[in-house]
C-alpha cells in the first residue's frame, strides 16, 4: 500500500494516511459544495458532498430511567465502571540446580476502575 504524508497550513501536524484515503480526500475537496444557509434545505444538494456550519440544538428531553436523570439533550450515555480488585500474573522460567527448569508465576492484586465485571466475567469462563 503507498501512503502519502499531509501536511497543510489549516493543519500543521502530519498525518500519515494511505493513498487511496488521500485520493478519495482530494476528491472530496474539489467536488463539496459550501452551504451558507442550512436552514432549509436544499433538494439540488441531494446525494452531494457539503460543507456546513451551524448550531445542533433540540428540545428533546432524553431520559436514563434507571439513574433517573433527564436532560435537555442531543445524547445521553451511559458509562459504567467497577472498581474492584485486578489479578495481574508475571510468569517466569529459572534453570534449576542440576538442571531442568521450573516456572514460577507471581500474581499480584491491585483495585482499578474497569468497564467490566470481574464477577460476571469469572461466572462466563465457569
Amino acid at each position: 500500500m503507498i501512503y502519502k504524508n499531509i501536511n497543510t497550513a489549516e493543519s500543521p501536524k502530519k498525518f500519515i494516511i494511505p493513498f487511496k484515503t488521500a485520493g478519495a480526500i482530494g476528491e472530496a475537496e474539489t467536488v463539496t459544495q459550501e452551504v451558507k444557509d442550512i436552514s432549509t434545505i436544499n433538494p439540488e444538494l441531494d446525494g452531494k458532498v457539503i460543507h456546513a456550519l451551524g448550531f445542533a440544538d433540540t428540545n428533546d428531553i432524553l431520559k436514563d430511567e434507571i439513574f433517573g436523570v433527564q436532560e435537555r439533550a442531543i445524547k445521553l450515555s451511559r458509562k459504567v465502571e467497577y472498581f474492584q480488585w485486578e489479578e495481574h500474573s508475571h510468569t517466569e522460567t529459572r534453570k534449576k540446580l542440576g538442571g531442568g527448569e521450573e516456572t514460577i508465576t507471581t500474581y499480584t492484586y491491585e483495585k482499578e476502575w474497569t468497564s467490566y465485571s470481574f464477577k460476571r466475567l469469572y461466572i462466563q469462563q465457569a
